[in-house]
């Protein structure tokens, strides 16, 4: 399985996407939308940064059937409606879960504020959906980054 995260990770920083904007404030802080329709974007950093501030907003990976969650994804039975098992992007992590990707690194799951590993300039993020079953989907997070 690990090889197959590194493989998707090298596919995440060479597919073409489309950019994503930033909000900057004055604090040095910039925030990014994440649209639950899309598979990997890439999105350009407004600066090197160290940290996710914050993560905001809900989304669903199936708008007829699923309720809205955050970056955590559908975790317990109770979340579920019907049968989602194999429909994930990564089938170990919950399905709508908030994805990352950070050059030098495979990609994991992201649910709440930290600190970053390193320095980044680029990071790829994505809904935990298959690609297949994103055209279901509704809402966005927002990603806030800072140092």
């Amino acid at each position: 399985m690990k090889s197959l995260k590194i493989l998707a990770l090298v596919l995440v920083f060479t597919l073409p996407s489309l950019p994503a904007s930033a909000d900057r404030d004055d604090d040095g802080e910039a925030c990014y939308s994440v649209d639950a329709k899309r598979g990997w974007q890439h999105i350009y950093l407004a600066g090197p940064f160290s940290r996710v501030l914050s993560i905001d907003g809900t989304w669903t990976a199936d708008l007829t059937t699923l309720d809205r969650v955050g970056a955590e994804g559908y975790v317990g039975e109770e979340s579920f409606t019907g049968d989602y098992s194999g429909l994930q992007y990564d089938e170990d992590l919950p399905l709508g879960a908030l994805l990352i990707g950070v050059p030098g690194a495979s990609y994991s799951l992201l649910n709440t504020p930290q600190d970053l590993t390193q320095p980044i300039i680029n990071v790829a993020m994505r809904i935990n959906d298959n690609d297949l079953n994103l055209g279901d989907n509704l809402g966005s997070l927002r990603v806030c980054f800072g140092n």
